[in-house]
């Protein structure tokens, strides 16, 4: 139902009469369209399900590729090459199991595989032979701060496996393998860092204020997992300057920089070989009341640590430096936001974290760096105070209110910056 009806539309329509009424709207839509004929070749509706058909093979074709890859390695098939589907299957290498994880993110979610398809087709389309591995390899993200660490670094860190993988949760992970350490990133961190750069700063003098509302919830639908993932097929904005997508290209570049940099140094200090861990709690040796202090476990401190060390690692001239440090900052920033949404929306009980607080880390990390270097304290605390109003109007307006709007799953477009609203499975 992604696109096709808002979520105040939702509210005013019973239960039970949504599907029907969806279904009742897709038909005038189809009716409507020019090439009609070739949209109801690809839809089969019924009375308790519309059927979208995205690709078709005959019993030959699919009983001859099931000889070939076996039962489960057909639904690797088209996305990877055979020879990929059988290291997936029996995987041997690190290398084997980060393809492993970029595969099966893919197969396992519809829309997921239907971003990979239109990404394939652009791919072929310049006379090149498909294969995952090579596709993810042309990008350069984790290539370009390996050349940038100091070189007894560079080659322990050039030994593990990196790269991007299409996951869900927007996050970044350095993982324990049996065959050694991998490193990836979800592409959705992207999306998050796009969208809220966009919600909180000015590009080239442009004013996006009439798309602030928009950019702040799909950066925060992007990190709470119920905003489409599916940005190739059905852009959020198509007005939006070319020279404000650059620049915050251009700025998203240095924070993906920084988080790559993060993960990077968690491998570099031995971090997945160690497991100590120590209280949050402590109790006062005279009055023997137990009150709680800030006091960091052992995977916190590690945080700080690879912070830190994703800047100290790397050769970086002046300008980069200045750059990456204002992208973590700014990362900081909109973490904090995103986990007061969280805690909003589920509320934790838990005392015990793995990560110290995202305000805590901005102000270590400035603490460790040349203040000549990136915003000032003063210039940090703008940005601080302007993230608390944020805060405030989620508080008092869209949390209480428009709960939906962090929990129903679909696309919120910049209102300012699109001219047309695109139906899903018609348009794209």
């Amino acid at each position: 139902m992604k696109n096709f009806y808002s979520f105040e539309d939702e509210q005013n329509i019973p239960v039970e009469k949504r599907f029907q009424h969806y279904q009742e709207k897709l038909k005038a839509e189809i009716k409507s369209r020019p090439n009609k004929k070739e949209i109801n070749e690809k839809i089969i509706f019924s009375e308790g399900a519309t059927f979208f058909i995205d690709s078709y093979m005959t019993t030959e074709e699919h009983n001859k590729l099931e000889q070939e890859l076996g039962k489960d390695g057909i639904w690797f098939h088209p996305l990877c090459s055979n020879s990929e589907i059988k290291r997936i299957l029996n995987p041997q290498t690190s290398s084997d199991i980060l393809l492993k994880k970029r595969a099966e993110y893919i197969v396992d979610r519809t829309r997921t595989r239907r971003v990979f398809k239109k990404r394939k087709e652009i791919y072929e389309c310049n006379e090149k032979v498909w294969s995952l591995t090579d596709y993810y390899n042309r990008d350069k993200h984790f290539s370009k701060y390996l050349n940038k660490l100091k070189p007894y670094v560079k080659k322990r860190c050039k030994l593990v496996e990196a790269g991007f993988v299409f996951m869900t949760e927007p996050n970044g992970r350095c993982e324990k393998t049996d065959f050694g350490n991998i490193i990836y990133l979800s592409e959705s961190l992207s999306y998050f860092l796009q969208f809220m750069n966009l919600s909180m700063l000015t590009f080239q003098g442009e004013n996006i204020g009439i798309g602030t509302r928009e950019s702040l919830l799909i950066g925060l639908r992007v990190m709470l997992g119920v905003e489409a993932l599916d940005f190739d097929l059905d852009p959020r904005y198509d007005t939006l300057p070319e020279d404000v997508i650059q620049a915050n290209n251009d700025l998203v570049n240095y924070q993906l920089m920084f988080i790559v940099g993060h993960e990077y140094a968690h491998h570099s200090l031995g971090h997945l070989n160690n497991s100590k861990c120590v209280d949050i709690a402590s109790t006062d040796n005279v009055t023997k009341e137990k009150h709680i202090q800030k006091v960091y476990n052992y995977s916190q401190k590690q945080e700080f640590e690879a912070d830190f060390f994703s800047f100290k690692n790397a050769k970086l001239n002046k300008d980069e430096k200045t750059e990456m440090l204002n992208g973590a900052f700014l990362f900081f920033i909109y973490i904090d936001i995103y986990n007061y949404v969280r805690s909003y929306i589920f509320p934790s009980s838990l005392d015990k974290k793995t990560h110290p607080e995202p305000l805590d880390r901005l102000w270590k990390l400035r603490r460790n760096i040349k203040k000549s270097i990136g915003y000032s304290k003063k210039e940090l605390e703008l940005f601080i105070e302007d993230a608390q109003e944020y805060k405030d109007i989620l508080r008092k307006d869209k949390l209480p209110y428009n709960p939906e709007l962090f929990e129903s799953y679909g696309s919120i477009y910049l209102s300012g910056y699109k001219t047309k609203r695109m139906i899903d499975r018609i348009d794209f």
